[in-house]
C-alpha cells in the first residue's frame, strides 16, 4: 500500500524526499508546501484503508472464552533485552504485524521450534493476510521467521525443560477451560 501511495504523489507532483520537504522544494510551487503533502497522503490513506477488508478476528468473543489453541493461554511477550540487536528489532516487526489476526502468544508458546516450521508457517500467515488485502514486505516476512527461530533455539531447545514444564501448565488451563465451557461450571 505504502509504494502505491507513494506512486501517486509522485504522479501528482510532489517531491518524496524528506529532504526536499524540509529544504522547501515540496513539489508544485513552494505555497503549497508539506501541508499539502500531508493532507493528500492522510486522505490517500484513508482512502486505502476503506477498500481493505479487515483481517479475521482470531481473538476470544470474550474475556471467558476459550482460545482456539492452549498456547494462545501463554504470555503475549517476550523479555527480549538480553537478545541480540538483530533480534530485538526482529521483535519489534514480529509484534507489530502478527498480532493483527491473532494474538502474539500463538507463536510464541507454540510448540515449533525448526525453522523450516516456522518459515512454513510464516508464509501462511502472509497469504491469509495478503487474502485480506494486507501486503507484507518480504523482508518483514524473514525478520519474523529469523525471530521466531532464534527466540524457539533460546526458549525452547536451550531450555527446554523450562519450557515444557509450561506447555504442560498451558495445557492444563486449556483443558480446564473447555471443561468450564462445557459444563458452565469452574473446576
Amino acid at each position: 500500500m505504502k509504494k502505491l501511495v507513494m506512486a501517486l504523489l509522485d504522479s501528482l507532483g510532489f517531491s518524496l524526499s524528506p529532504c526536499a520537504c524540509l529544504s522547501g522544494r515540496q513539489g508544485r510551487g513552494e505555497g503549497e508546501g508539506f501541508g499539502v503533502f500531508v493532507l493528500l497522503t492522510g486522505l490517500l490513506l484513508s482512502a486505502c484503508d476503506k477498500k481493505v477488508s479487515s483481517p479475521p478476528d482470531n481473538h476470544p468473543q470474550s474475556e471467558n472464552a476459550t482460545p482456539p489453541f492452549y498456547y494462545d493461554l501463554g504470555s503475549t511477550t517476550v523479555d527480549v533485552s538480553g537478545y541480540p540487536e538483530k533480534q530485538r528489532e526482529n521483535y519489534r516487526v514480529f509484534m507489530a504485524v502478527c498480532g493483527t489476526c491473532h494474538t502474539a502468544a500463538r507463536p510464541l508458546n507454540a510448540p515449533y521450534i525448526d525453522r523450516d516450521v516456522w518459515k512454513r508457517y510464516v508464509h501462511k500467515m502472509h497469504l491469509k493476510m495478503k487474502g485480506h488485502g494486507i501486503e507484507l514486505d518480504p523482508g518483514d516476512e524473514e525478520k519474523i521467521e529469523d525471530f521466531l527461530a532464534y527466540d524457539s533455539q533460546v526458549r525452547k531447545i536451550v531450555k527446554k525443560e523450562e519450557f515444557q514444564t509450561h506447555q504442560e501448565k498451558l495445557k492444563k488451563l486449556f483443558e480446564e477451560a473447555r471443561e468450564k465451557d462445557r459444563t458452565g461450571k469452574s473446576n
